[in-house]
């Protein structure tokens, strides 16, 4: 396994990551500086796109030209042009009830069709955070609640189950991974994977092998688990923060996040706020 930098800027808030193989092109965001970005697969052309809000993830949209935006207020549908601002539509609202709400990541259902959206308290002392589900005109549907801050999600192949951490934890709601099954008529919950590691869960996703994969905030790992929550493997990168993986073939993309590591830390873990690409992971 090779471990590099795939994008060698200075996140602070990198996020999102996500592989279009229908275009050959890797996104990301950096939530607090609001911008999304987009490269080539060998990472050397870069697009960056401003936002009005902090913005959790850029996926593409079922029409086939525009894409899923999960601003701070809610999903929209965007326009994304080469040197042209962002143009979007307003799909729907999550923090009517309060400022501090925000998405804060997303995942596709396996046909593209349906959006999942997670959401979070900004003040991180809440249990306002919910999981949701999103057709294309914006009709939503509540799958999960209280979590403070609620990560993820990934989607099984039939969307059969959701996968979504707590990153936090609270009294209500254990740190860890949660499976949501889909299969009747009422969603049911069950924690999936427990958390005796350091630092908190981040960005669940799905692996090829149809594994999940699941960042570390406040740590340099990341881990994969079949979906029967059985920990395969922890793999040690050389960055701080990590937030989010995603996988193409032999190859992981993974984003981190500089913010609040300090020049030590960073100097200790040089990779802070790249994007990392792992090459030959079997």
């Amino acid at each position: 396994m090779q471990i590099n930098s795939f994008f060698a800027g200075n996140l602070q808030l990198g996020e999102g990551i996500y592989v279009d193989e229908r275009h050959n092109h890797v996104w990301w965001v950096d939530i607090t500086e609001r911008r999304i970005y987009r490269s080539n697969l060998a990472g050397n052309e870069l697009h960056v796109w401003q936002t009005p809000e902090l913005v959790g993830f850029v996926l593409p949209h079922p029409d086939g030209e525009r894409y899923w935006l999960g601003l701070k207020s809610g999903p929209h549908a965007a326009r994304l042009i080469e040197q042209r601002p962002v143009e979007l539509e307003r799909l729907a609202t999550v923090d009517a009830d309060s400022a501090t709400i925000r998405v804060n990541d997303g995942s596709l259902s396996a046909d593209g069709q349906s959006l999942y959206v997670t959401t979070m308290d900004m003040d991180v002392e809440r249990p306002l955070g919910r999981l949701l589900c999103y057709d294309q005109r914006g009709h939503a549907t509540e799958l999960s609640t209280n979590f403070i801050i609620s990560n993820g999600p990934a989607v099984s192949a039939g969307k059969q189950a959701v996968y979504v951490a707590e990153s936090e934890g609270h009294e209500g709601r254990q740190k860890g991974v949660y499976r949501i099954d889909l299969q009747g008529t009422t969603p049911i919950e069950s924690l999936l994977i427990e958390w005796p590691y350091e630092g908190s869960p981040d960005g669940v996703s799905t692996g090829e092998s149809g594994t999940l994969w699941v960042g570390t905030y406040g740590g340099n790992h990341i881990r994969q688990f079949t979906t029967g929550g059985q920990l395969l493997r922890t793999i040690e990168l050389p960055a701080l923060n990590v937030t989010k993986v995603a996988s193409a073939g032999t190859t992981l993309y993974v984003t981190s996040a500089a913010d609040g590591v300090s020049d030590e830390k960073r100097r200790q873990y040089p990779l802070t706020g790249h994007v990392l690409i792992l090459d030959d992971v079997e």
